[in-house]
């Protein structure tokens, strides 16, 4: 039977060896006292494990992806990325193949989303209640277009007043 349990110390000695493992026979795990600590598995799998499943993957095929507010996340994540090559292949992707990928389904900032989103604002921080920046935009648009907002933060978009669906949670 291939070992797939190693201790902390012995995992620590023969990395190369949990790591040629874990390539070829599945996930490594590492204990610390006892305890499950980490699993190593290879990228390949990793990625297997990343991609998205079930009921999202249904949710976002079924979804016309109307991208709203997608491209002003994005940049911002880039942006706060600290200098580094990622950074920079990150930003061309932002701003080149994600608005060649959505085209005319990005949506902008209108006069009518503006007014919205200073409105629904200005209530929630009259309320004691400040909602987040981007949150908020995306939630006027969807608003002032009649979209569902798909989000895992349910919670603020609620509050916003926004239709919003969780497709990450298996009903």
């Amino acid at each position: 039977m291939p070992k797939n349990k190693w201790q902390l110390q012995e995992a620590k000695n023969q990395l190369s060896e949990v790591v040629r493992k874990a390539q070829s026979e599945g996930p490594q795990v590492i204990t610390l006292h006892g305890t499950d600590a980490v699993v190593v598995v290879s990228a390949k799998d990793y990625q297997k494990l990343a991609r998205p499943k079930g009921k999202l993957v249904d949710f976002f095929r079924k979804s016309p992806l109307t991208g709203v507010d997608l491209k002003l996340v994005r940049e911002k994540g880039v942006a706060r990325l600290p200098a580094s090559e990622r950074r920079t292949r990150l930003q061309s992707w932002v701003r080149r193949e994600l608005v060649e990928r959505f085209g005319g389904r990005l949506l902008p900032v209108d006069a009518r989303t503006a007014a919205r989103w200073g409105a629904m604002t200005g209530e929630s921080e009259n309320r004691g209640r400040p909602l987040p920046v981007i949150d908020s935009l995306i939630a006027a648009t969807a608003l002032v277009h009649g979209f569902t907002v798909a989000t895992r933060n349910v919670e603020d978009f609620k509050r916003c007043g926004a239709a919003c669906v969780n497709p990450w949670v298996e009903e």
